[in-house]
């Protein structure tokens, strides 16, 4: 994906959404183990326990035999009073939905031009139908109020979109592929990367 190197990305399977959250819950106490003890690496136990890696530390035990921590009463409160209605979308979640905005810009500046935006919404709601990205695939009209609710775009964003057309030209299908990958990278705890 840089400097028109082609990487597919597949997804892992997984039999239900319980077992995907189930993964992904394991994988980030896995990374922050391996961050807890890189860190404690670079720190000598003053500077450990000022930093309050004392506590991470401490947390992520309670996490593993079941244990009580000072983190999870926080976490039960804020989960009572903010997502009581409709929790609001994960880190993941709101990549892959900048993932499926930066698309449909790839795909404007291709085919559809500026002037046809919600062609290129359309073609992107087609492309994400089977691509189990999302729980439910997002519509054109859904795609639109998340391009309406995204910052403009970043230098990052830029080079994204410029990757994907040195990758794919404009063809359609491969700029999807490009965008519902890196929206699988994030958002799945299995995905497979195959360099080309």
């Amino acid at each position: 994906m840089n400097g028109g190197k082609s990487i597919t990305i597949f997804p892992g399977k997984f039999k239900n959404r319980e077992d995907a959250e189930h993964a992904r819950g394991l994988r980030a106490n896995a990374v922050v183990w391996e961050i807890v003890a890189y860190l404690k690496t670079q720190l000598d136990a003053v500077d450990w326990y000022a930093k309050g890696l004392g506590e991470v530390e401490s947390l992520l035990e309670a996490w593993e035999r079941g244990g009580q921590h000072g983190f999870f009463r926080i976490w039960e409160e804020r989960r009572a009073t903010i997502g009581a209605n409709r929790p609001p979308p994960s880190t993941t979640d709101l990549f892959s939905r900048r993932m499926v905005t930066l698309l449909t810009v790839a795909l404007e500046r291709g085919q559809h031009g500026p002037r046809n935006r919600r062609a290129a919404r359309k073609v992107a709601e087609h492309e994400l139908r089977h691509s189990n990205l999302f729980e439910s695939p997002p519509s054109h009209r859904t795609i639109e109020r998340w391009q309406a609710e995204q910052p403009s775009l970043t230098p990052r964003d830029e080079q994204l979109v410029a990757n994907a057309v040195a990758t794919h030209g404009f063809d359609p299908h491969g700029l999807a592929a490009y965008f519902i990958g890196l929206g699988h990278l994030a958002n799945n705890p299995a995905p497979k990367i195959v360099h080309d």
